[in-house]
């Protein structure tokens, strides 16, 4: 027999019958698109934040995906990578936008688990979720089977009662049947947390809002290689003294979920000025917040897009050169924010024998590289680059560079040889030759490298950051003309800056000291 806190839910009479029904329209789509609906909803909604009809409760709820119990396998090659997505349905406009996504669960196959918490999210009368879980395939992703409920019949509970300022309220373990078409293909378990509504990112429960007026309405999307998260251009409707209209610019939060966290927690800090991580977090890139608007191109039922608002590192800049330096000598773990043990196992190889093994780091990236380094050919030894596929050279390429030691990476860094154009010496008086900002450069990153390398060390707590990488920038389009504080100008446009947060967790010294012995 189940225990109480993981008992399957029972309706209990018809006051407090749940209106919760499985439905599948059997059509295999991208989690986050429409789908069809093919089963009516049973009931009618309670009204805005009522709990079971008896009392209005004001708040946010966050969902808390536990489980899955598949009945049948979905992967015809092996075992099943299952991950879940909830999807919000307004009923204001019937618009759907996805609410939260879990981690896949690799090789989780019948059985996954998660145990994966969304952020806070308000909600309206006749709001609904609908939980998906679906079989992650390297072709296309396929649909195990779905469940919905109305939002305020996930908070039913005996033991729910009205939320307290500062305190969140756990509802019941419920475990649902998941359906496909008519056919019931497994359940999943989740529980739902009503907080305050006052939970801010203070609180740890919401996320920072920046106003939507600030930016200018014409918000439109760049463009990015396949497989790259969203970024939409922001234009600052009136910027301060000393700002550009393109300071910062918007990425997908659908597809940040896993950044936003550390960046919320970091803002925090930044907040405090008693804080002993301030000159390790001054490393990250500038956030604002979450900005929510409707983006060029998107449907009128579509819900508005939540952006996360940072700093863009090309704002000011006429061409910019960027190193991607991934920091660690192990850059993945297994069981850590997701990663399973085959992919762990993967990343391990790359670690042993790219530059992470030697020196403790490598070069994941480089943008505008000198054109030096770009005429390499990493397959000369096999017939060169011009008799290979384009995705065989792409591999390469990447290898080559992952491969380079300190000496290699800091020197193609800082050549100026062919880029920018020398000025010539008819100009030397009036304009900076290209050797001398690569010294100003080399100068500054180094010192500002050393001085992270400090924060770190000054670190009041132990950080557990997998994956994240270190940018080195400075700009490459042309050179800067003589004056009293063009060295000022050319270190304020160097670049060194953390960034990648996806597998990292900022530890704070009041969430170091709630943490159990080992």
């Amino acid at each position: 027999q189940a225990s109480p806190d993981e008992r399957p839910f029972v309706c209990r009479d018809s006051h407090h019958c749940p209106r919760i029904d499985a439905m599948g329209c059997g059509q295999s789509k991208a989690p986050g698109q429409p789908t069809p609906e093919s089963a009516a909803i049973v009931g009618q909604p309670n009204g805005a934040g009522s709990v079971g009809g008896v009392a209005p409760v004001s708040g946010l709820i966050a969902l808390k995906i536990l489980k899955a119990d598949l009945t049948r396998n979905f992967d015809s090659n092996g075992k099943m990578d299952p991950f879940a997505v909830v999807d919000w349905i307004s009923s204001a406009d019937g618009s759907r936008w996805e609410f939260s996504r879990t981690p896949t669960h690799f090789s989780g196959h019948m059985a996954p688990q998660w145990n994966h918490t969304s952020r806070g999210q308000s909600f309206a009368k006749g709001d609904r979720l609908e939980v998906q879980v679906w079989e992650k395939d390297a072709f296309s992703n396929e649909l195990c089977g779905k469940v919905s409920a109305f939002v305020e019949d996930l908070l039913i509970a005996e033991h729910l009662k009205e939320v307290a300022t500062h305190s969140c309220v756990q509802g019941e373990i419920l475990t649902l049947p998941l359906d496909l078409n008519g056919e019931r293909t497994g359940t999943i378990t989740f529980q739902a947390i009503l907080m305050p509504p006052d939970s801010g990112a203070e609180d740890g429960g919401g996320l920072t809002k920046v106003e939507a007026d600030i930016f200018e309405k014409d918000v439109k999307r760049m463009g990015v290689s396949g497989g790259t998260a969203p970024f939409f251009y922001l234009n600052l409707r009136r910027p301060e003294k000393g700002m550009s209209v393109s300071r910062y610019l918007g990425k997908d939060l659908s597809r940040a979920a896993d950044e936003v966290d550390f960046y919320e927690a970091a803002l925090k800090e930044l907040r405090d000025p008693d804080s002993g991580l301030n000159p390790l977090l001054s490393f990250i890139f500038e956030y604002k917040g979450v900005l929510t608007t409707p983006v060029e191109g998107s449907k009128v039922s579509e819900r508005p897009k939540d952006l996360l608002v940072m700093q863009n590192l090309r704002d000011g800049f006429s061409k910019l050169r960027m190193l991607d330096i991934k920091v660690g000598q192990k850059t993945a773990q297994a069981g850590w924010q997701g990663k399973s043990r085959m992919a762990a196992a993967r990343q391990g190889i790359v670690d042993g024998f790219t530059n992470s093994s030697a020196e403790g780091f490598r070069l994941e990236g480089f943008d505008n590289r000198p054109p030096v380094l770009a005429s390499m050919d990493p397959l000369l030894d096999v017939g060169g680059t011009e008799k290979a596929k384009e995705k065989t050279v792409k591999k390469a390429q990447r290898i080559m560079l992952q491969r380079l030691p300190a000496s290699d990476i800091l020197a193609h860094f800082i050549d100026v040889h062919q880029e920018p154009a020398d000025p010539g010496e008819a100009k030397l008086e009036s304009t900076m030759a290209p050797i001398e900002v690569a010294e100003i450069v080399l100068h500054h990153s180094v010192t500002r490298l050393c001085e992270l390398a400090i924060a770190c060390r000054k670190s009041p707590v132990p950080q557990k950051w997998i994956g994240s990488s270190v940018a080195l920038g400075f700009d490459v389009g042309d050179t800067p003309a003589r004056s009293a504080d063009v060295e000022q100008e050319i270190r304020k446009k160097t670049h060194v800056n953390i960034f990648d947060w996806g597998r990292s967790e900022l530890n704070t010294l009041q969430r170091h000291t709630k943490l159990t012995d080992a």
